[in-house]
């Protein structure tokens, strides 16, 4: 079915009830918005419900891949503040049309096919400092070292954060 205005006042009050008791224990939210949703999909919406709750407990995570593979555009970044975006999920993806797009083919960033740099440009221009993590929810990543692996994620951080002069 499709959503109705009635569904989007729950999920509203769902995140006012949940950042009443996420300040009460002094902890945030951090919302990621899901490619494949029907609803909150894309990067404009997850960012009007943040700004619509209002609340310092609510923020945003980014996940790359689903920014990249939704309905989401580049300047669609521009919601992103320090205020706002809480945490930042990098990934990548090689060779494969966003139709295509599972969890499974993740593979580590800058060595694929999404044009990170807007991004990274983005998390420069409003000074983010909060926490960048990979999300490689990849079998055959799995099959590697955890610290061969944590080895070449943090090279790869590394390389893309220090692209935009955020440091190294």
């Amino acid at each position: 079915r499709p959503i109705s205005q009635t569904d989007v006042e729950r999920v509203q009050l769902s995140l006012v009830e949940a950042t009443q008791e996420a300040a009460r224990r002094d902890v945030r939210i951090a919302l990621e918005f899901q490619a494949g949703s029907a609803f909150g999909n894309n990067l404009q919406t997850a960012a009007a419900l943040v700004e619509e709750v209002g609340s310092p407990s609510l923020g945003l995570c980014l996940d790359v891949v689903h920014f990249y593979t939704g309905p989401s555009k580049t300047e669609d970044l521009g919601y992103l503040t320090a205020q706002n975006l809480f945490h930042v999920q990098l990934a990548d993806l090689a060779d494969t049309p966003r139709e295509f797009v599972a969890d499974s083919l993740r593979i580590v960033p800058g060595d694929g096919d999404i044009p990170l740099q807007p991004l990274i440009d983005r998390l420069h221009a409003i000074n983010y400092a909060g926490h960048v993590s990979l999300e490689l929810m990849n079998p055959q990543i799995w099959q590697i070292p955890a610290l061969q692996i944590g080895e070449i994620g943090m090279t790869a951080l590394r390389k893309l954060l220090g692209q935009a002069s955020m440091g190294s």
